[in-house]
């Protein structure tokens, strides 16, 4: 092999090992390295034959070139739910040259580690690399393993493994901890779970440098265990609080050991890791600062940054500023200047956490001339339903890229709070990382339906058509609040007739295409995910109904709607089953497989269970903030609590006894918690077919609708 063979192989290997795990032939794809373009990624694709061949300026450029052969050349989807890849015996003929305009193409939330992957295995993370890849990410957040480093950090300043087991989050909730909010809720982190993710750290921080990603690193932020505090009496320490949590500590940005701390961590991370010189770090996230002087603002953030430069004079510090919406009245133009200025340009990037929502850097001069990133985050806790504002997307960040007062515009970002949703909001946002000029929302919806099920029919165009206009270009870009999620109760909870309709009528579209469509699993999964929003849309529609009959004192009627609300949530879940993604035992078993005895495996599925219900104490605030509609959640807890309310008011209407609402709703808080101890098992395989179980409810529900969108008659109609 001559020496430059070699090198194109060394510098292709690793986009062909992903081209491998694809499933796809060696044979039909050739990969080459390419120059980048003034800096910036860049692909090559062309075929006319048998083979195709696929340029990159770095493995993840090949990859993204590969993704975007397969998508607009092969008519193929990769996806989380739904890859189908269909090459032709011919390639068709292409010649195409794309180039990011963006440094950085930014990956993953803080909290994602909890509402998607707190129990991820390497199967799964591998998996997840790979979409990164093909989606072109090249700047992920990868924070797991960190306790490790905390543990090897905190042992030499002579703080011991117990006082350390009430510091660390639990397995669910160790983000929480990583940002400061919270010490040692869901705890303990067992041994056998700190070695196992440092061990798998390891691995997902090697594949992501093998595609030519810069793995984002931690930082230290301030906040220390309570037990250093104790050891260091001098210690300038503030506490600082988030919800009903217990306060945590964090050290005055001026005290030696902050210094001591940050570059100590950062040493001790790189021994185990290796580091690509980029480290996250937010102090505040969603707490309120011990000062709003921005002097002491501006101490912090040198403090930070000293830390980790001490240790990597290289290192750049990445930060969310979410801190600065969703604490705005604390932040003001003096502040975010103190904090963001107290660190030399070159050496932060800034993400603008929330851009397709509240874009910061029309507020901050462009984050006062820092890197930053647009950002979308999306979703919030892994809540259901079908939302996104695709015209936003597809839009927006071409145009800040061509603003005048765009600043260092360095790149995109995805900081959803978890995965596996709304597939169609993700493939969009990815493909912008590739675009200068705002696409074409119309033929893009029809190009991506082509590709995800491999023929295009009129029906299903219009089927994207509603969606587009009532569901992904509506209102905000948060998941609708459904009534099946909902702690019950006789207030008016929202709900939308026009939406309700909208879907409705959308899968009866996306129903006429079924014998066209059935064997692609992106349809399969697209289905079942516009039925659950259909039946929850009506759940709520029927809740409106439930509230009416109470507040008239009508018992017939509030028994008719009340048997409904609580077959319909039955039907949902019979729904859910019929698909591995929306099953609540895959999520059970995944964080057992964690555990090494009974002991373990049991506190595993406590985390797993509480996160996804109660999240905190059982009067705490954030009960139901990660809800799902899992098959299995939906009917033993979502369904089961409605029941117990809802008999406990027929009883008082039936007497004639007043109907204590409040204390019902606490009785029914600890049940929940009761509910979150449980051990009883749930499928992870799914059972019938999803579409004749679609088709099969939309039939049997479809008069109902009618019923209550005649019925249900709102103030702006």
């Amino acid at each position: 092999m001559t020496e430059d063979r070699r090198s194109n192989a060394a510098e292709t290997g690793a986009a062909t090992a992903l081209l491998e795990r694809l499933g796809l032939p060696r044979d039909r794809f050739a990969f080459q390295a390419i120059p980048p373009a003034d800096g910036l990624d860049v692909f090559e694709i062309a075929s006319d034959g048998p083979q195709a061949i696929v340029r990159g300026s770095s493995p993840v450029a090949q990859a993204a070139g590969l993704h975007w052969f397969l998508k607009y050349h092969c008519k193929s989807n990769v996806s989380w739910w739904g890859t189908r890849i269909a090459l032709p015996q011919w390639f068709p003929q292409a010649n195409e040259r794309r180039t990011s305009p963006y440094r950085y193409r930014y990956y993953l939330n803080y909290v994602t580690y909890s509402y998607s992957a707190a129990f991820w295995d390497w199967e799964r993370w591998e998996k997840e690399i790979d979409w990164m890849a093909l989606h072109g990410i090249n700047l992920p957040l990868s924070v797991l393993g960190q306790v490790a480093v905390w543990m090897d950090v905190y042992r030499e300043l002579g703080v011991t493994g117990e006082e350390l087991d009430a510091f660390f989050a639990g397995p669910a909730y160790q983000p929480f901890g990583w940002m400061g909010c919270l010490d040692g809720w869901g705890g303990p982190l067992t041994r056998h779970m700190v070695e196992r993710q440092a061990e798998l750290a390891a691995r997902i921080v090697a594949r992501q440098r093998e595609l030519g990603m810069t793995p984002v690193l931690q930082g230290f932020t301030g906040h220390i265990p309570q037990a250093l505090a104790r050891r260091f009496p001098r210690a300038r320490v503030y506490r600082q609080q988030w919800l009903e949590f217990e306060p945590t500590c964090v050290l005055d940005p001026e005290d030696p050991l902050f210094r001591q701390i940050g570059s100590l961590f950062i040493r001790k991370q790189a021994e185990r890791y290796g580091t690509d010189h980029v480290y996250a770090a937010d102090p505040f996230i969603e707490m309120v600062p011990p000062s709003s002087d921005p002097g002491f603002l501006a101490a912090w953030a040198r403090a930070i940054y000293r830390g980790m430069a001490e240790a990597d004079p290289q290192a750049v510090w990445l930060m969310q500023t979410w801190m600065f919406h969703f604490r705005q009245e604390f932040w003001g133009p003096e502040q975010i200047e103190a904090y963001l200025t107290a660190v030399p340009a070159e050496r932060v990037i800034a993400l603008d956490l929330y851009a397709e929502e509240v874009p910061l850097w029309q507020k901050t001069r462009a984050f006062h001339g820092r890197p930053w990133l647009w950002c979308m985050v999306h979703n919030f806790g892994g809540r259901p339903g079908l939302h996104g504002k695709l015209h936003v997307i597809g839009r927006a960040p071409a145009e800040a890229l061509h603003h005048p007062g765009r600043g260092d515009l360095a790149g995109l970002g995805l900081t959803m709070e978890a995965l596996e949703q709304n597939p169609v909001v993700y493939d969009l946002m990815t493909e912008m990382a590739w675009h200068t000029e705002p696409v074409d929302l119309d033929r893009w919806l029809q190009q991506y339906a082509e590709r995800r099920y491999g023929t295009r029919t009129e029906a299903v165009d219009e089927s994207w058509r509603i969606l587009k206009e009532h569901v992904y270009t509506a209102g905000v870009s948060l998941p609708p609040r459904t009534v099946v999620c909902a702690r019950p109760t006789f207030s008016e909870l929202p709900h939308d007739r026009r939406r309700a309709k909208a879907v409705w009528h959308a899968l009866d579209l996306m129903l006429q295409a079924a014998s066209a469509l059935q064997d692609a699993p992106g349809y399969r999964f697209d289905l079942v995910d516009l039925t659950r929003q259909a039946l929850s849309d009506l759940i709520d529609l029927v809740h409106v109904k439930l509230v009416a009959a109470w507040s008239g004192g009508d018992a017939g009627a509030f028994d008719t709607y009340r048997t409904l609300l609580v077959e319909l949530i039955h039907d949902l879940d019979a729904v859910l089953a019929t698909h591995p993604a929306f099953l609540l035992g895959r999520w059970l078993e995944a964080a057992k497989a964690w555990g090494t005895d009974d002991a373990e495996r049991a506190h595993m599925e406590w985390n797993a269970r509480r996160l996804i219900t109660l999240w905190g104490r059982h009067d705490g605030s954030l009960f139901d903030y990660s809800c799902r509609h899992w098959s299995g959640l939906v009917r033993s807890f979502y369904a089961e609590r409605w029941r117990r309310f809802l008999d406990r008011a027929a009883a008082a209407l039936r007497s004639g006894t007043p109907f204590d609402e409040e204390q019902v709703r606490n009785d029914i808080a600890l049940w929940e918690d009761e509910w979150s101890k449980g051990s009883d098992l749930f499928p992870t395989e799914p059972a019938g077919d999803p579409i004749a179980v679609c088709r099969a409810m939309a039939r049997r529900h479809r008069p109902l609708l009618h019923n209550v969108l005649q019925e249900t008659v709102t103030e702006d109609e």
